[in-house]
């Protein structure tokens, strides 16, 4: 019952013409409009070669889900180069449990269209919030079971988009919270 709303959506995330005319279909408008539509695959496998998960969240425009497994401290920085050339495609990353100090993360905001980003169990502290606030889209953050404090919250609570932060095991207090 609903085609008419859904074949356009469909169209535009398939890249093809409208059916009718041969146009291609807008952009779905709810999108991020910062993300580029187009990426070349070999950056997307330079990154899984490296030993990154990347998942194509969407296609046009290119969104891209990518995960460190743990451990790879010296893979995010070996990586600097593959991940910057891919920057902007990134809507969610996950770099949990890699053992990355602050320092590691100067990448970050590089990151611009970064919606959600999972930092759980690194020894990350309240300078970290120095390269999160940098980020104009960032909608969640975990930062479970790092070294944080109820003030690294409170500078968060200054951006607009940020709607989660999860603190479980941190310095946070309860009344720090989101």
């Amino acid at each position: 019952p609903n085609a008419t709303e859904i074949k356009p959506r469909v169209a535009a995330w398939l890249g093809l013409g409208d059916g009718a005319s041969g146009d291609p279909v807008a952009m779905d408008e709810s999108l991020n409009p910062d993300i580029p539509l187009q990426l070349n695959p070999a950056l997307i496998d330079s990154l899984r070669s490296q030993g990154f998960q990347v998942r194509v969240m969407s296609h046009r425009p290119v969104m891209l889900d990518v995960s460190l497994p743990g451990g790879g401290a010296a893979k995010l920085a070996a990586s600097k180069t593959a991940l910057t050339a891919v920057a902007r495609h990134i809507i969610w990353l996950n770099l949990s449990r890699n053992g990355l100090e602050d320092k590691d993360l100067e990448l970050l905001p590089v990151m611009t269209n970064l919606e959600k980003i999972r930092l759980e169990g690194n020894p990350l502290t309240d300078k970290v919030c120095d390269q999160l606030s940098q980020l104009p889209h960032l909608e969640a953050v975990n930062l479970n079971e790092t070294k944080i404090s109820a003030a690294a919250v409170e500078k968060l609570r200054q951006l607009p988009t940020l709607k989660n932060v999860y603190t479980w095991k941190t310095r946070a207090d309860s009344s720090g919270q989101f």
